[in-house]
């Protein structure tokens, strides 16, 4: 991913996340994976693909989201970036999807390192 300028807008969701909706990443539940996969499957699957190995419409996802942080990933989908329009989620919304990502995609960065 390229370096982004985050709009006011951002800053302030990304700062509100780093001090009380962060740690949904880091305590989620059941519940909370399976409504971030939901919500990709909903607003990102068409271009990403179902397993985040990209389609026609989209580029191939696992090494970005692999390499990023939630931060990075949420603003990316509220703000947009490169060819990407912003998704049109809430910034919770965003939070679900990033946290879903990142579990499911962990497997890919450890996988990636053993190489």
């Amino acid at each position: 991913m390229t370096t982004r300028i985050m709009t006011t807008r951002t800053t302030k969701i990304l700062a509100r996340f780093s001090k009380t909706e962060r740690s949904v990443f880091e305590n989620r539940t059941p519940g909370d994976i399976v409504e971030g996969e939901r919500l990709y499957q909903m607003h990102c699957s068409v271009c990403h693909g179902v397993g985040g190995a990209g389609s026609s419409i989209g580029p191939d996802i696992l090494e970005d989201v692999a390499e990023e942080s939630v931060e990075d990933l949420v603003e990316v989908m509220l703000e947009g970036e490169d060819d990407m329009p912003a998704i049109g989620v809430t910034s919770q919304e965003a939070l679900a999807i990033a946290t879903w990502l990142k579990h499911v995609f962990a497997d890919f960065a450890e996988e990636d390192e053993d190489e």
